[in-house]
Order: structure tokens, then sequence, then C-alpha cells
């Protein structure tokens, strides 16, 4: 039998073709794959139907032989991560320090030395009269191992005025003066001081009032705004004068009361300023008559619960004469008067001893100025039975028909008064609490008269504080 050898056909050749293909394209196993991968070698000339026709070292690839190679198997090493060392579980765990950075436990903080100052008065935001004394005190203070008062002091400062007062009593540690302030915004600083050294400071803020409420009888007093009772009501006589003041009194036997209702005075400070003028002449002015007069007038605030019990208190427990309109005696049924609480700065034009209602002499036989209190004219003004305190001054030219300006301060228990921006009197009565209450003016005559005149009434007894931004 004779075998021919034939040509392959179209459709072996794409066969071979496929297998080679797929053989290349099998997937890799696991972590470790080997590819082959044709060279661009010169590929023999040998025909293939697969593989194992062709020599060692080639492939059968479309058909042909052609070499390949081996690649250095691929692996994959999973995640790139050092595993932390497992701690021996016996052994005590060891602190993570920063090397950079040595802590060390230096205990409880040492003890350290401190200074401080306190304005106790006057108080922060709080409103004041200007141009009016005014008391100032600071406390200081220390803690520590090392204070030292040597050398110490205490300097007090305005924004305006760099030493307004310098001084420490080193008994006490209090700091204190008294002195006026210009009207407006001030802001008061205290500072303690060593030298130089400032050991500590303290500031308050304060509003000063350049005026109070001035009452200066321009216009004739109306019926809303006051209460007047003129010779207990028999006369018609008008005391306001077209020349814009206020005539008490002037002739004999009169008696005349003047209170004011548009507001009460505040309990407290106060500084009152009036002018009051006292002669035998029908002008005030120079007066060249020499006659005697009397009795006198006087400023009285009364603390009383309405106008209805001041009213009641005048027009019934009130007389002419000595009394000046404002001690007060029994009523016409002999009824005592109410205990009440009231201040009294009389002047008085004549000597008196009287020895009916309340028995009361004068303390001299000059005209005279002085305080009394509570609706009584008793020379002692404490009423601590274990005190006895007597504010009077004589003034000869009291009665010369001018005007004199007078000027009235209550603090705490302090009392000044001026008469032309002079001290005529000056106390302190320990027991004495100023209540406020209704201010007005009394004034009496009796066998002798004078005329007896007041005006500008200027009352400083309020004066509220304002921000700094409020203030004109």
């Amino acid at each position: 039998m004779t075998f021919q050898c034939r040509p392959l056909g179209p459709l072996l050749y794409l066969s071979v073709a496929l297998l080679g293909l797929a053989l290349s394209a099998c997937p890799k196993s696991g972590n470790i794959e080997e590819e082959r991968t044709p060279q661009p070698e010169t590929p023999s000339e040998a025909v293939c139907a697969q593989n194992a026709d062709c020599a060692s070292g080639e492939i059968c690839g479309g058909g042909i032989c052609i070499p390949f190679v081996t690649e250095a198997p691929s692996i994959d090493a999973g995640p790139n991560t050092v595993p932390l060392s497992t701690p021996d579980a016996g052994a005590a765990p060891q602190p993570v320090t920063d090397a950079g950075i040595q802590v060390v436990d230096a205990g409880p903080p040492a003890p350290i030395t401190s200074y401080g100052i306190d304005i106790t008065s006057p108080y922060h935001q709080s409103g004041h009269f200007a141009n009016a004394a005014l008391r100032f005190s600071a406390q200081a203070s220390a803690t520590g191992p090392d204070v030292d008062w040597s050398n110490a002091t205490v300097t007090w400062t305005t924004e305006t005025q760099a030493n307004l007062y310098t001084g420490l009593d080193t008994g006490t540690f209090l700091s204190s003066f008294s002195t006026s302030l210009p009207s407006g915004h001030q802001v008061v600083s205290a500072r303690l001081m060593r030298g130089t050294e400032v050991l500590a400071t303290d500031s308050i803020s304060l509003y000063m009032c350049e005026h109070g409420i001035l009452l200066d009888f321009s216009e004739a007093p109306d019926e809303e705004s006051w209460y007047s009772l003129v010779d207990r009501g028999n006369s018609s006589r008008n005391i306001w004068h077209s020349d814009g003041y206020v005539e008490m009194t002037n002739y004999l036997s009169q008696h005349a009361a003047l209170f004011y209702l548009g507001r009460t005075i505040h309990p407290g400070d106060l500084r009152m300023n009036v002018r009051v003028s006292l002669g035998q002449c029908s002008t005030p002015g120079p007066c060249t008559s020499g006659s005697d007069g009397a009795d006198g007038f006087a400023i009285s605030i009364f603390d009383v619960s309405n106008e209805a019990s001041l009213k009641s208190l005048i027009e019934n427990h009130t007389s002419n004469g000595g009394t000046l309109g404002f001690m007060l005696v029994n009523d016409a049924e002999n009824n005592p008067p109410p205990a009440v609480e009231a201040f009294h700065l009389e002047f008085d034009t004549y000597y008196n001893q009287l020895s009916w209602g309340h028995p009361h002499t004068d303390p001299t036989t000059q005209d005279h100025i002085q305080v009394h209190i509570n609706g009584s004219m008793d020379d002692d003004i404490d009423v601590d039975p274990n005190s006895e305190v007597e504010l009077w001054a004589e003034v000869p030219g009291l009665r010369d028909n001018e005007w004199h300006d007078i000027g009235v301060v209550i603090a705490g228990t302090e009392m000044t008064v001026t008469m032309d921006d002079e001290v005529i009197i000056t106390g302190n009565v320990p027991s004495f609490d100023f209540k406020g209450g209704y201010l007005g003016v009394t004034s009496t005559t009796g066998g002798l008269f004078s005329y007896q005149r007041i005006d500008d009434f200027e009352i400083f007894d309020n004066c509220p504080y304002q921000d700094p931004e409020e203030s004109p």
C-alpha cells in the first residue's frame, strides 16, 4: 500500500492555532505562575499541529514551532506589615515616655506673698455733688510668708489729678482723706505702692453733679408744690415779694410757714444752700435803722408720713414768738405733739427764756445760729443720755439787713454750717441719723419784729450716677 503525504488542509492549521492561543491564556495557579512568552527570535521552519511536534525549547504557535522562555515565578507576599511583638504577660508594664521631655513632680507650689487694696468709700458708681467735701477711704491687706509694709503707702489719683492724696496708716492699714472733685464723670484710683513698685490697685467710678434742685422764688409759690400758712390762716398777707424772694414776716406778732411739697429730701447726706436777709428796713441792703428786732426764723426738715401729717403738725402744734414756728407745743386742747424726727437750723435774733411748752433758755444773749432736732429747742441735740452735744455760734451781724449765703452740710453724723463761705458751726452728733422729709421754713415775731427774708434754696441731696457716655 502506498501512502501519499498530503498537505494539511486550512481547517487543521486553524485548529492548531486556536489550541496554541488557549494554552497561552491559561489562568495563573496560586501565587506562583509560569508564563511562556514568545521572544522575537527567528522561528524554525517546522510545521506543527501541537507542541509535541516541536523540538525541545519550542512550542507550537500558529502552526509553526517557535522558541519559548520561562519567566521567574511571581510571588504575592501579602500586606507589607510588621507584626507587633507580643508582650510577656508576666512582666510589669513599662511606661512609655517622651525622651525629649522630662516630667518631674515638684509637689505643691510654694506659698507666695500678695497684696490688695479695696476702696470702701465712696461706693463704686455712685453720685455726689461737685465742690463739696467727699470722704475717701481704702483698706490695704496682704497675705503670705514675706509680707513687708516698710515704705508702703497709698497714692490716690484721678484721670486729671496725678496726686489727689498720698498716705497709709500702717497700724490700721487704712488710707483716708476728704476732698472735693469737679463736676462730671470721675475715675478715682488707689494704688498700694512701695517705692515705684505697684503692689495692688483699685478704682471706682463717680458722677459729680454740678447743681442741685434750685427753688429761686422768681415766681410766686404755687399751691400744688407748696404748702403755706400765714398768721395761722387769719391773714391775707402775701409772703411772696415781686422782686423774687419770700418775705416771711414784716410786722408784729406774725407767724408764717412755707413747705415744699414737690418732693421730699432724701435720707442720708445733705448739702443745702440758701440766702437769708434779716433787718429793720423794708428793702434788702444797707439799713441805718438801729431798732431792736425779733424773733427769727428756722429752716426745718420734718420726717412725717404725708402732707396731711405735716399740715396737722404745723397748724396745731406750732406758735409765734420765741418758738420760731418750729418748736412743737401742745395744741389748743392741751394735747401733746406727736413724736417726730426732724432737723432745724434756727436764726435767732432775740434772747428768750421760755418757761412754757418746752422750757428753753437761749445759750447767748447775742444773735446766733443754732442746730436743733425733733421739734425741740433743747440745746443738747444728742439723744444719747450719756452724751451732750451743742452746736451753735454767735453771729453779731446777723440782723444787718444784707443778703447772706448760708450752707448746711450733713455727712453721716457730721454737721457743718457756713455763712458767706466761712465755717461757723461744725461738730459730730454720734446718735444722729438724718431721715430726710419735707423741707420748709418757719418764721415768727412777737412784741418786736424784723423783715425776715428767704431766697434761692438749692438742695443737694440726691445725685444719681450717670455712665460716662450719658454724662453731659
